[in-house]
């Protein structure tokens, strides 16, 4: 009646005397192993995501000649999986599952489909059977690979706050893994010295789905309601992954009328040397590092005239005071806050010692100064380079464009000029927007522009390409420009950051 071994033996008796007695003369056993003439087939999904419900089928088939009046079919719920249902309805019996198929024609087949929700990570291993086959030989099995999240939360905001003081701490979600995180569940537990709107420690709310390489933003505001120091902690879980963070902050008493704030903070950075004919970048960050609102601040950058400004950041006026000199009216700096200013400057004159100064400014009164200088070593140079991002962060989905300028520096025209462009993994290079004064090709991650036959002595052209933000991350654009006379090149670079948007933007 089913797959298996079975031995038969075989008597040869005598009866004799009175009554009759049984005598054996000889005897004989034999194995028989009836084969299966019923086939099975499994199939199932060879990957799935932590929590996802999965569907199996299992296919039975009568090859044999003559109908086969009842076929039962076993199938045990391996570690990882979550039984749902089935169809036909199985008979469920602790982790093992049972059918029983009537009446099966020469021919005929049947299909039985299970249902199960993912509960574990790793390999899943799903097997189904003929009962009865003690051999293994009708087994079949799938395995499933489970792919599971790894979520990793960041929480930053102020070291310091003022009683009564509106603070905003900034959430961070990322998820590192190779599967979705469905609808994670950010909870924040934070000391009774502060206050949310929404109502009493612990407070939560759900995230939409998170995909592999994600982030997302999320901000937290609390009311500082005394004095002390407080704690905030966020824990961030989903099916199959879970992460926490903690930030904590002192509450100081309010200062008294009149008391003085400590200073604004002024940082100005930059390379020491700069060949000439050559672009480098410098940077000023502004840092309020006080429990109040900065404002009223200008930002004024002076440079001596052996440095030149190619490209600044938007809203500076251009004033000419024993020098020249960029001028920013600087927005309103929030407590802990920070804002950068960048240059691109060009080394225009050999010089031992060219210098920048920058000066914070409020109502006419200086807040303090920073001085940088740079070496402009003399020489003949190469064609100076440089690369500007004209957004600068980005959001995923947007387009980033590029501002790429090169300068013949040499005293004779250079030809066959290449410019060759370079994107990390998270942003990709796109047509619409890119230019240049020559034909170009866009070969994976770079754009390379068919070589300019010429470029006369001193001269500056200009190109323009665009990337498309693919997720978020840090990274660097590279542009290297080769020619005839210079095979092996002058490079820039320019640091681009792509950000996710947070769900309630």
């Amino acid at each position: 009646p089913a797959v298996g071994e079975t031995q038969i033996q075989v008597q040869l008796v005598k009866l004799a005397g009175e009554p009759p007695r049984k005598f054996v003369i000889a005897q004989g056993t034999t194995q028989v192993r009836w084969r299966a003439d019923v086939s099975l087939r499994l199939s199932g999904p060879r990957e799935a995501d932590a929590g996802e419900t999965l569907t199996y089928e299992i296919h039975v088939q009568n090859g044999m000649q003559q109908p086969v009046p009842q076929i039962t079919i076993t199938a045990p719920v391996p570690e990882g999986l979550e039984y749902l249902s089935s169809t036909p309805q199985a008979q469920f019996s602790g982790e093992q599952l049972q059918w029983t198929l009537h009446a099966l024609e020469p021919g005929q087949s049947q299909t039985i489909q299970v249902q199960a929700k993912v509960v574990g990570k790793g390999t899943i291993r799903f097997c189904a059977s003929l009962a009865g086959d003690t051999t293994g030989a009708s087994t079949r099995c799938v395995q499933t690979q489970v792919a599971a999240p790894q979520l990793q939360v960041e929480l930053s905001g102020p070291k310091v706050a003022r009683p009564g003081q509106q603070v905003r701490l900034d959430i961070i979600v990322r998820n590192l893994g190779g599967a979705v995180a469905r609808s994670p569940l950010v909870t924040a537990h934070f000391d009774p010295g502060l206050k949310h709107e929404v109502g009493q420690s612990p407070i939560e709310g759900d995230l939409d789905d998170l995909p592999p390489g994600a982030a997302r933003k999320v901000p937290l505001e609390f009311t500082v309601q005394e004095q002390g120091p407080w704690c905030v902690r966020v824990e961030v879980s989903t099916a199959g992954s879970q992460a926490q963070a903690r930030h904590c902050f002192q509450v100081s008493p309010t200062p008294a009328p009149g008391a003085v704030a400590q200073a604004v903070e002024l940082r100005l950075q930059g390379p020491k040397q700069v060949p000439l004919g050559q672009q480098a970048k410098f940077t000023v960050e502004i840092s309020n590092p006080t429990a109040q609102v900065q404002r009223g601040l200008v930002l004024s950058w002076r440079l001596d005239p052996q440095l030149e400004p190619k490209l600044a950041t938007q809203g500076h006026q251009v004033l000419r005071d024993e020098g020249l000199v960029l001028r920013w009216s600087v927005p309103p700096v929030a407590p802990q806050g920070r804002i950068r200013y960048e240059m691109v400057a060009e080394a225009k004159a050999p010089a031992g010692q060219a210098c920048m100064t920058a000066q914070l400014l409020r109502a006419g009164s200086s807040l303090g100064e920073k001085r940088h200088c740079v070496q402009i070593p003399p020489g003949p140079g190469k064609v100076a380079v440089s690369i500007a991002a004209l957004v600068e962060p980005t959001q995923v989905g947007k387009e980033v464009p590029y501002e790429i300028r090169i300068t013949n520096t040499h005293q004779q025209p250079l030809s066959q000029i290449v410019v060759q462009v370079e994107f990390p993994e998270h942003l990709r290079p796109v047509r619409v927007g890119t230019r240049g004064p020559t034909q170009y090709k866009i070969q994976g991650q770079q754009i390379r522009f068919e070589p300019l036959p010429q470029l006369r002595a001193g001269a500056t052209q200009s190109y323009r390409v665009r990337a498309r933000a693919l997720k978020p991350g840090e990274g660097q654009v590279k542009v290297k420009v080769t020619s005839a006379q210079d095979p092996q090149g002058t490079t820039a670079e320019e640091t681009t950051t792509v950000f996710e948007p947070s769900s309630g933007s």
